[in-house]
Parts: C-alpha cells; sequence; structure tokens
C-alpha cells in the first residue's frame, strides 16, 4: 500500500492542479487513470445514464462495464437465417441492449474487473437485470464459462426460436477465437 501512496498522490495532485487551474479534465485521461483506483470499485454500484459498445459492454460514468454472465455476438459476427441468408446478428444485440438502456438510469453492481480493464457488473435499469432481459429475448448466450446464472434463460429463448436462434450463430467466444 505504501508503494502505491506516492503514485496516487503524485495522480492527486495532477487532477488538483487541471481543475483548480480551470481546464477540467479530459474523459480518455479520466478513463486511463480508472485503472488506479479500479480495486476501490468493486463491490460497488456504479449507476448513471449508458451508452452501449456492443451487447455485452455499455459505458456508465466513463466506465467500460462488460454486463455480467452473459456473450453477445460481436458486431460484425454473422448469423444465419433459416433460408440461409447472413445478417449482422453482433449489430442487432448492441440495438436491442440500446433499447433497454439508452435514455435511463443504469445501475452495475461491480463484481470485479477484467484483462481489458472493463468491470464486470451485473446491471441493472429500472429493477430488471440486463443480462437476463438480453438472453430471454435472443440476443446474448450465457456465458457457461464464468456463470451459469442464465442457462435456463437461454433455454427458453432457443426452445421458442428468439433472436438470434432465428436461425443458427457461432458461439460468439467461438467466433472470436477463429478470428486470431
Amino acid at each position: 500500500m505504501r508503494r502505491l501512496l506516492g503514485p496516487l498522490l503524485i495522480v492527486a495532485g495532477i487532477v488538483g492542479f487541471l481543475l483548480l487551474a480551470g481546464q477540467g479534465i479530459a474523459p480518455d485521461l479520466v478513463r486511463g487513470l480508472s485503472f488506479l483506483f479500479a480495486e476501490q470499485e468493486e463491490g460497488k454500484t456504479i449507476r448513471g445514464s449508458a451508452w452501449v459498445i456492443d451487447g455485452d459492454t455499455l459505458v456508465v460514468r466513463g466506465q467500460r462495464i462488460r454486463v455480467a454472465g452473459i456473450d453477445a455476438p460481436e458486431l460484425d459476427q454473422p448469423c444465419i437465417t433459416p433460408s440461409g441468408m447472413e445478417w449482422r446478428c453482433g449489430d442487432v444485440a448492441r440495438a436491442a441492449l440500446g433499447r433497454l438502456v439508452v435514455g435511463k438510469t443504469v445501475d452495475c453492481e461491480v463484481s470485479e474487473d477484467d484483462q481489458y480493464g472493463r468491470f464486470i457488473a451485473t446491471c441493472r435499469v429500472n429493477g430488471r437485470d440486463a443480462g437476463r432481459w438480453m438472453v430471454n429475448r435472443g440476443w446474448a448466450m450465457a456465458y457457461r464459462r464464468y456463470s451459469s446464472a442464465y442457462v435456463a434463460s437461454e433455454v427458453r429463448a432457443r426452445e421458442n426460436r428468439r433472436g438470434v436462434w432465428i436461425g443458427t450463430m457461432q458461439p460468439p467466444w467461438e467466433w472470436r477465437a477463429a478470428q486470431k
């Protein structure tokens, strides 16, 4: 802890100087320094308006948040209709999450952070679990590698041919691995 005290005081001094000088703080600078405070955020709620990056990632109060327990198709990931036509299901998944969160207050309970510097969190909109909402509608899969919370929801969505389950899709984690 003592080794962190010096760098934290320096950062606090720089931030204070920028504020007092009337310059404000560039959002990119704050996001760039957020990793210094990541441990302090775990177990806390980040609350505010959100914008959507993709079907399982939001930005709330300048923090990138991965919705816990789900994996949505990537933006450029194709899905196949029953007639064999390709469509960009990741774009539709992003739009679906946007319909749920845009213009509303989102409460995200942080559980941890990931290797990309995002917080992993269960997010709610008006008490509704965003991860469950996405999986119920077939716009995301239960991310079984990390959680079994939404497996039953995924099974129901698949049985009812909702969202991506209207046709066929490769699980997002497999599609990402194949792109490397």
